[in-house]
């Protein structure tokens, strides 16, 4: 499957947020200045691992006091271990995720669900939850920072959200679930070549009420389907490796549609000592 931190897109929308992007042997790298201190540099599941040579010379250029890397595969967590990575205790993507092959006939996804979840699929229809497409970033942006603040997380992401949803154009798709015409839940999802992937959802606690979250996904999988996507990526899930309580709620819920767990390598880091890369 397309790897959603190395395509054009995405490099599109961290150059929005501020981020330095470089190629390195065809894979994308990511890089930001910190005042006093230099670049911050970070590679993210790369397809093949990054020559030292190459990832030496662009330290050598942007004075880099550290970089994160955050592999693939085992096969590129040693190789970085070799040249003096560690495992960091901190991660910027999903170290663990659940994915849905969606080359069968859905009807087999949905077979293997929770009892509770699928019941609840058909309990919202039956509810009158509607679903509809939408090209209203501000609205979904607004609706999310209320469900964030009322589930007691609340960060501004507006300018992330937005940036994600210029940066993918027509390949980002807003879906919202409605209950008397009111906003109940959203989600926003992003398409690769052959992956969608659900990267922000928010509900309304009329919207838990009446499973408008799980309607939601179940439409999601629908329509990655007829985009004609191969997998559905979850895009995290909690992991024990690094723990955030505030992941098992929504871990609770993502399992109960079945799919496909993957569990990616530790985080790797290493720092250099600022006194070397400094003239």
């Amino acid at each position: 499957m397309t790897e959603l931190r190395q395509t054009v897109a995405y490099a599109k929308y961290m150059e929005l947020l501020g981020w330095d992007v470089d190629m390195l042997s065809g894979i994308y790298v990511y890089s930001k200045k910190i005042p006093l201190l230099g670049y911050f540099v970070k590679i993210q599941r790369p397809s093949k691992s990054v020559p030292l040579s190459e990832i030496e010379k662009l330290r050598k250029i942007k004075r880099t006091y550290s970089i994160t890397v955050e592999p693939s595969s085992d096969k590129q967590l040693r190789y970085y271990q070799d040249y003096g990575f560690h495992i960091s205790k901190s991660l910027s993507l999903p170290s663990k995720t659940i994915q849905f092959d969606l080359r069968g006939d859905l009807e087999n996804v949905l077979k293997k669900m929770n009892p509770k979840t699928r019941y609840n699929i058909g309990l919202s229809e039956r509810k009158g939850v509607k679903v509809k497409h939408s090209e209203d970033i501000d609205s979904f942006v607004n609706f999310w920072h209320e469900s964030a603040k009322r589930r007691g997380f609340y960060l501004p992401l507006g300018k992330e959200i937005k940036s994600l949803c210029k940066a993918f154009g027509t390949k980002a798709h807003l879906v919202f679930a409605y209950f008397k015409s009111k906003l109940v839940a959203a989600v926003l999802l992003v398409t690769t070549k052959d992956t969608t992937h659900y990267m922000y959802a928010a509900s309304s606690q009329v919207g838990n009420k009446y499973f408008a979250p799980t309607l939601l996904v179940w439409e999601s999988l629908k329509l990655a389907k007829s985009l004609g996507s191969k997998t559905f990526d979850f895009e995290g899930i909690y992991d024990e490796r690094y723990p955030l309580d505030a992941w098992k709620g929504f871990t609770r819920f993502k399992k109960g549609f079945g799919g496909k767990m993957i569990v990616y390598p530790g985080v790797l880091k290493k720092n250099y000592l600022i006194s070397k890369i400094l003239p």
